[in-house]
């Protein structure tokens, strides 16, 4: 515990912050289950003090604080675990958002945590006139293949044939692995976390045969592709998969080597935070995860591939979303095809 005489140096460790709450300023971390009310007039003051290491006497000769006033404020740090005096306590090898993340995902806070009793957010419409997806009638591959060859069978597929896919296999698996069961907006065949209709998936149709190049949303309800207007997009550096989405959002047909179709998970994460604290962004991330698994699968029992993609950018795709939706928020994508004969 920290005193008067104390010779050690303190510092602040990596994530420790200050923010302002409740109209005071506080010092917390994302790993801490409490937080310290500092003092407003010099508070600030010995924050920016042990940023470097100190020992009580300093930062009390920088704050103009008597040391043991210091040293009472600076076991109360200690006790939340904000200050240590080892290099090995100080560092933490995460960055900060990610440590953030994982602790409020798990329940380390001290700003809420669980349901909340506010009413959730209603779904945000998605204007536009869609159409109806073809009826996904008994396919005999599906009773063919057993659970355990769709698991043993999957792969990332890595080339693409030059084929395109139909919309009758486009419809098939976003029914099979995407549709909305019973209508509720929250009953899927994947696992899923949030409101009712917090997370949309929208469908760059590249290669489709049958279907314009373009951007659909998926009404899960209604089995059925709500197109977006073509957007002209302005020109930018951007990443392949933006370069993809934003070239077929703006209606052209991507070359052979790419794959036909890419399906993008969206998320409603104003909907999120207002029916769980402390759990949006993990919902999110938890439901698009469980999307791309079940996509994956029912790709490979209906004889096509799929890449779960690692590397996008919003800022690539900001001037293609932002237009027709003001909430929803890119978090995964993947691309959709049928394999290269001989790809592995």
């Amino acid at each position: 515990m920290a005193d008067a005489q104390d010779t050690q140096r303190w510092q602040s460790v990596t994530h420790a912050h200050v923010r302002s709450r409740d109209g005071g300023l506080v010092a917390g971390a994302p790993e801490a289950s409490s937080h310290v009310c500092l003092p407003a007039s010099w508070g600030v003051v010995l924050w920016e003090s042990i940023q470097l290491p100190r020992t009580i006497e300093e930062v009390a000769a920088i704050t103009g604080r008597p040391p043991a006033e210091v040293s009472a404020l600076m076991g109360d740090l200690q006790a939340a675990g904000l200050v240590a005096t080892s290099e090995a306590s100080i560092t933490n090898p995460l960055s900060f958002h990610d440590a953030l993340m994982h602790a409020r995902s798990r329940g380390i806070t001290d700003e809420g945590f669980g349901k909340t009793t506010r009413t959730p957010l209603p779904p945000e419409d998605v204007a536009g006139v869609g159409f109806s997806l073809p009826t996904v009638e008994g396919d005999a591959r599906l009773t063919a293949i057993t659970c355990a060859d769709v698991l043993t069978r999957r792969r990332t597929t890595r080339e693409w044939s030059t084929d395109d896919v139909t919309l009758a296999q486009v419809s098939a698996l976003l029914w099979h692995g995407a549709r909305d069961v019973d209508g509720s907006g929250q009953h899927f065949p994947y696992p899923y976390a949030g409101p009712a209709m917090a997370t949309r998936i929208a469908v760059a149709a590249g290669r489709v045969e049958g279907l314009d190049p373009g951007l659909y949303v998926y009404e899960a309800a209604h089995h059925a592709l709500v197109p977006w207007p073509p957007s002209n997009p302005a020109p930018a550096e951007r990443l392949p998969v933006g370069e993809y989405i934003s070239g077929v959002a703006a209606g052209h047909r991507p070359g052979d080597r790419h794959p036909p179709l890419m399906l993008i998970v969206l998320s409603d994460l104003a909907a999120m935070t207002s029916s769980c604290d402390g759990l949006a962004y993990a919902n999110a991330l938890k439901t698009a995860g469980a999307i791309q698994v079940t996509v994956s699968l029912a790709a490979t029992a209906l004889g096509l591939g799929s890449t779960i993609l690692g590397l996008a950018s919003d800022m690539d795709t900001r001037d293609v979303f932002d237009a027709r939706v003001s909430r929803l928020t890119p978090i995964a994508e993947m691309a959709v095809g049928i394999p290269r004969t001989g790809s592995p």
